[in-house]
């Protein structure tokens, strides 16, 4: 790996789309650090489209606190040296849970072009962006009920892959995935200092 030959640019922020959504916990911490720090790490954004491809919870931090600009790296998203991945979910139940039974009211059988296995029952839906909210809220109803749901690179249930034309199109059309859905690497060292927020106000 070597480190990218690139300087983060202010970018006009009303230029900007997104493709995933933010989560509020989150987005609070962000907005709490950047007013505390006046600094900012900046967000990796695709030189033809400006979508973010990571930094979301900076992007909206910054719009909501009223600036204008954000600093960015811009990079060609399509290029092979970008490779977007999936975060599977290692899911665990406590002791003595059955499994069976939670997951019988949780997930209905479904039908669609679109599944995930999910331990012993297939959950369907017609396209990834609807499986991934669908997935999503499974999620959630788990976290509320005290089954750990553990987002990470290679262990647990797998969700179905996305190509970049496919997030890309997303973004397009002003949908979003829900948070962390794409998990983005890069065949280089994007530089990670911050920037302070006088440095462009």
């Amino acid at each position: 790996m070597t480190v990218a030959n690139i300087t983060p640019e202010l970018i006009k922020i009303n230029q900007i789309i997104t493709h995933e959504d933010i989560d509020i916990v989150n987005l609070n911490k962000v907005i709490n650090c950047i007013r505390k720090n006046k600094e900012i790490i900046p967000i990796i954004i695709d030189e033809e489209s400006f979508m973010v491809i990571d930094g979301h919870h900076r992007f909206y931090a910054m719009r909501l606190l009223g600036f204008s600009k954000i600093p960015a790296y811009l990079i060609n998203y399509r290029k092979d040296y970008v490779k977007v991945n999936k975060w599977f979910r290692k899911i665990i139940f406590s002791k003595g849970s059955n499994v069976d039974r939670i997951l019988s009211l949780i997930i209905p059988n479904t039908e669609g072009k679109v599944c995930i296995k999910f331990f012993s029952r297939k959950f369907c839906s017609n396209s990834e962006y609807t499986l991934y909210w669908k997935l999503n809220i499974i999620e959630k109803y788990l976290l509320s009920i005290g089954v750990n749901v553990i987002k990470n690179p290679k262990e647990g249930i797998e969700p179905p892959s996305l190509d970049k034309e496919y997030v890309l199109s997303i973004a397009k059309k002003g949908l979003r995935f829900p948070p962390r859905t794409t998990r983005h690497s890069y065949e280089f060292i994007i530089p990670s200092y911050r920037i302070s927020l006088n440095e462009f106000v």
